[in-house]
């Protein structure tokens, strides 16, 4: 498992590590949020103001993304800060993302997300991520 983490004013309430699924048909991309903080989901209207999670995965003959990124289910409350009915997390949260995997070879890409507290926002972030792939035959 490799872990990956960004700073910005000096201050980052969110780690990432990221792995490969046991049956190599995976990756899941989990955020530990420091107490207090959340990220928001995948689907955030833009009008509503925060930015949504995104992951961007560099190409590569190594793999195949199957489908879009995925996230558990989590409620719709009152956003503070935006004045809006918004999905975030709180706590920890593990995206996943199906691939296919085709050869030995690195994923790289990045995540971009915004943390909140019930006092302020940090700017976007980004932090990138490596992960040596393994096919599902070895």
């Amino acid at each position: 498992m490799l872990t990956i983490s960004g700073t910005v004013l000096s201050q980052n309430p969110v780690s990432w590590s990221i792995h490969q699924s046991e049956d190599k048909s995976s990756i899941s991309i989990h955020a530990q949020i420091e107490s207090g903080w959340h990220i928001y989901s995948l689907h955030v209207d833009e009008n509503a103001g925060p930015a949504s999670t995104k992951f961007y995965f560099d190409k590569s003959d190594a793999f195949e993304l199957v489908g879009q990124v995925s996230e558990p289910p989590s409620d719709e409350v009152f956003d503070e800060n935006f004045q809006a009915k918004l999905r975030f997390f709180e706590n920890q949260v593990t995206f996943e993302q199906k691939v296919k995997v085709l050869n030995n070879d690195t994923l790289t890409g990045s995540v971009v997300y915004m943390a909140c507290n019930e006092d302020l926002c940090l700017p976007p972030q980004e932090s990138k991520f490596k992960l040596k792939l393994i096919p599902p035959h070895e």
